[in-house]
């Protein structure tokens, strides 16, 4: 039997959450933690590819047409900018920022349980499960 996307988005984000628990707040914005991004910036992006899975899935809810097709994406370019908006943010508005979009996943795959893990994969579990490794290898670099 094949897991369904909302199971394999709690999982990989318990796994990211569980990478995260007991890092102190003050470590947070330090460099190093994916190339020259911190865990808030990391969590930043999370929140950005989880607002872009939420968006896809309301405009596949509303038959509303998808604007752009992954193609044609330039992700390192989106990825920087959406970095340099966030440069600013107070560590707790990126958690909040992180937190929300979740919610908003979790109950959006509730609604429409038949969405296939691989469509999502690569903004969210597959995502969550990338950065938890940069996490967990900051870590240990890190001596947290």
């Amino acid at each position: 039997m094949t897991q369904r996307a909302s199971e394999t988005v709690a999982s990989g984000w318990q796994a990211l959450m569980d990478a995260l628990d007991g890092i102190p707040e003050e470590r947070m914005t330090e460099r190093g933690a994916a190339g020259d991004w911190s865990v808030k910036d990391l969590l930043g992006h999370i929140a950005f590819w989880d607002s872009c899975t939420v968006e896809r899935l309301e405009n596949q809810i509303s038959d509303a047409p998808q604007e752009v097709d992954d193609g044609e994406v330039d992700f390192e370019a989106l990825n920087q900018e959406q970095h340099a908006l966030r440069q600013n943010q107070p560590l707790s508005d990126a958690i909040a920022e992180m937190e929300r979009t979740h919610e908003q996943l979790v109950a959006l795959l509730t609604r429409i349980p038949d969405v296939s893990p691989e469509e999502i994969k690569g903004n969210t579990f597959g995502h969550y499960a990338e950065h938890t490794r940069d996490i967990l290898a900051w870590r240990e670099r890190a001596g947290i």
